[in-house]
């Protein structure tokens, strides 16, 4: 196979997996609706009846607890972080594009503590 019959052989595999994603999410769709409406129902009742769990006799539906976290003011955090110390308040993610400014003005150099890997991959795309 030459190069160009690859990358059409690329493109059209990459075009059938999106189909088939594209048409299981939708397959799926009703699925997901009548499984949150029964959640839903099961909330209702479990409110109702002042409970937090109910067993039958196909299992148990309970209530969990959840936590969704997100900065809303970035500045206001880091202030707190360094005058406390809660430095456990932070994840050790490092931005990538800040890091690439640091390579571009230290000749190549990471930032102490970062260690950057550079690789290279074949990406395809159709023609204009």
């Amino acid at each position: 196979m030459t190069p160009d019959d690859l990358i059409a052989q690329y493109i059209k595999l990459r075009d059938y997996k999106a189909q088939l994603v594209k048409e299981q999410k939708a397959a799926l769709a009703p699925y997901e609706e009548a499984m949150t409406a029964i959640e839903n129902g099961l909330m209702e009742a479990l409110n109702a009846a002042g409970v937090s769990s109910m067993k039958g006799e196909h299992g148990t539906a309970f209530k969990k607890q959840s936590m969704s976290v997100k900065t809303v003011d970035r500045d206001a955090l880091f202030e707190y972080v360094l005058n406390t110390g809660k430095f456990n308040y932070l994840t050790a993610a490092v931005s990538k594009e800040a890091v690439t400014e640091h390579l571009e003005a230290h000749n190549n150099v990471p930032p102490p503590g970062v260690d950057v890997t550079l690789f290279t991959e074949v990406q395809v795309r159709k023609p204009s």
